[in-house]
């Protein structure tokens, strides 16, 4: 110990002599000799400070961290913010931010665990059994338990409360294991079950004792109380306590940990215009929804604009039952090729929509489903059909996209009226005599008071008197659209948007049991191979399967056309760019944005990576 204490002392006297030494040859410097030494000494160590810290800064990274507020503008107001009976944009987006479910969607529209912590599938696919996280707790302290998703889905399945998501709980048991584990029986394997577990767990202590009757009328809609990743922190209302704005703050005992952005604030407003009033005058920063027309106005004046294309298809559907002339193949396929889709999307959504050949719509056209290419090679299969006028092959049928231009189409779409026997009339309308009746070429489009729509329909309109039809537009509120047009299949030819969810459960629309309403099959489409194909896609849980399946379901709606399918529209979201961590890949509806809100950050640290 003695000869290390000795070693030290020496190696500090060496040290001090050595410093003592340089400075007595320094103090021999003449003057120009001692600044020259300065400014080198100076030189050294500033670079070796400047060094130091570069080396430093590679080692860091930008982490985020709590802090930050986000202002929402949201068109309408809030009545129902309740998982169950959440009806409009405002109900739905603060539902989503307030409540959790067993499970959520990821940035992909994967089905990951939320207040479960993981789940297990029978092999039978007829037993879901889930096992919730520890220590699980609302906003208000109270204990989230089994209790709490058995309460809920019993009152999903309640036909007095009317919720639209009783459909996807009817004929589901539940037997409670323990406080954290339960399961679910279903009589026949589905495969989109997983996606009915998204939906929010209401907090029983509170809602058990509101009766049936009263439950759309409780303050609980308005004020409510989740276990999701925001709580509410404060209502401001206006003189007649309809309410302004919404303050939510991150919640600390969320099930996927506490959101970095500190607060929410979501302000409510009538339309559009009141939406970009707030903006312009920086009382919001963010808003989705909005129309492709505002979008295009706002991306040329640099706001940063997120888009991702909805789970939905806009078409042009037959209704053969009320124009009997719809029956005829020919006719169908030349007013496909006379459709001028890619001036739909450039001229009336101004480029915020992806144009679509099939019944699917693109983001759910996937390696695990069907491949791009797959659909787009099933949408347009070989022609050699015999129509009605003879046994004349479409020749020249080829897809719009392949004409050179406009022109060229209008040309193609008459051809193939002429080929199947069709002849202009003194009116340049064409008509055709079948058992000494005369058909003329005239249509109807009926749809909704949307200005997209209207336009759309005019220019299609527009598109279709060129190659020599007589075509009108009926314009419709939604309500009437609905009531009177869609419900009792009243029209000839409908523009309409068909919602499909991320599993393409196609069935409501497209098979033959599905044409009387309640029903979704507006088309009154009939096949007994598609009928087959979509009872079987039901039961599947392959992805194999899966879109062997929907690949056969392709080629047959494509080669009966009831619909002409035109585009996908786009999600539109203004969202400040200082606003990180944001994943916007697909969701299905508005309030998928919010899917990884817990995510998003404003504030970041610096910190070196290996503490990362």
């Amino acid at each position: 110990m003695k000869t290390e204490i000795d070693s030290t002392e020496n190696n500090k006297l060496s040290r001090f002599c050595l410093i003592k030494k340089i400075g007595r040859i320094v103090r021999t410097f003449s003057l120009t000799e001692k600044t020259i030494f300065g400014v080198l000494l100076g030189i050294f160590v500033i670079s070796g400070a400047g060094i130091l810290l570069k080396v430093n800064n590679s080692f860091l990274v930008d982490v985020p961290r709590g802090g930050g507020t986000l202002r929402e503008g949201i068109i309408g107001t809030p009545r129902f913010i309740n998982p169950l009976i959440a009806v409009s944009t405002a109900d739905k987006d603060l539902t989503s931010l307030v409540f959790a479910g067993l499970t959520r969607k990821d940035a992909d529209g994967n089905i990951v665990p939320d207040l479960a912590e993981r789940y297990e599938i029978s092999e039978d696919q007829l037993e879901y059994r889930f096992f919730l996280r520890d220590d699980l707790k609302f906003h208000d302290g109270e204990k989230l338990t089994t209790d709490d998703v058995v309460f809920t889905v019993l009152k999903a399945q309640d036909p007095e409360i009317a919720s639209p998501k009783r459909s996807e709980w009817v004929g589901v048991s539940m037997e409670k294991i323990s406080d954290t584990e339960i399961v679910f029986h279903l009589k026949q394997p589905y495969g989109p079950f997983l996606e009915n577990t998204t939906v929010g767990i209401l907090p029983r202590h509170l809602w058990e004792k509101i009766m049936t009757g009263g439950f759309s009328l409780s303050k609980y809609n308005t004020e409510p109380i989740g276990a999701g990743p925001y709580k509410l922190d404060d209502i401001k209302r206006d003189k007649t306590d309809i309410p302004e704005s919404y303050t939510l703050s991150a919640f600390k005992n969320y099930s996927l940990g506490r959101p970095f952005i500190d607060k929410i604030v979501l302000s409510f407003v009538k339309n559009e215009e009141e939406l970009i009033g707030l903006f312009g005058a920086g009382e919001i920063d963010s808003f989705g929804g909005i129309n492709p027309a505002t979008a295009k106005i706002l991306e040329q004046a640099s706001a940063n604009i997120l888009t991702s294309p909805l789970p939905r298809i806009f078409g042009l559907f037959f209704n053969q039952n009320e124009a009997r002339i719809l029956a005829e193949s020919a006719v169908r396929r030349a007013l496909e090729v006379a459709t001028p889709k890619e001036q739909i999307i450039t001229d009336v959504l101004s480029g915020f929509a992806r144009s679509v050949n099939g019944s699917i719509p693109s983001r759910l056209v996937t390696d695990e489903n069907l491949s791009n290419e797959d659909a787009d090679e099933s949408d347009t299969p070989e022609e050699s059909e015999e129509t009605e006028g003879g046994a004349e092959t479409e020749e020249g049928a080829e897809s719009d996209e392949s004409a050179e231009d406009y022109d060229e189409a209008i040309a193609t779409a008459q051809s193939i009226l002429e080929k199947s026997g069709w002849e202009k009339n003194d009116d340049g309308i064409y008509e055709k005599e079948k058992d000494k009746q005369i058909s003329l070429l005239s249509l109807s489009i009926s749809t909704n008071d949307v200005p997209e729509l209207v336009e759309t329909a005019n220019l299609v309109a527009d598109s279709w008197k060129k190659i020599g039809a007589d075509v009108s537009v009926k314009v419709f509120e939604p309500g009437d659209l609905s009531q009177t047009i869609i419900r009792p299949r009243n029209f000839e030819v409908l523009l309409f948007g068909m919602v499909i969810h991320n599993y393409p459960d196609l069935y409501a629309f497209w098979h033959s049991s599905q044409r009387i309403d309640p029903g979704l099959n507006i088309t009154n489409y009939a096949n007994i191979t598609v009928d087959k194909l979509l009872d079987n896609l039901r039961n599947l849980t392959d992805k194999t399967e899966i879109r062997a399946t929907i690949k056969k379901f392709n080629e047959n709606i494509a080669e009966d056309r009831p619909a002409i399918f035109l585009y996908s529209p786009e999600f539109i979201y203004v969202l400040p760019a200082e606003i990180q961590g944001v994943k916007f890949n697909n969701i299905t509806s508005g309030e998928d944005r919010f899917t990884n809100i817990y995510e998003w950050f404003i504030e970041t640290d610096r910190v070196w990576g290996i503490f990362n």
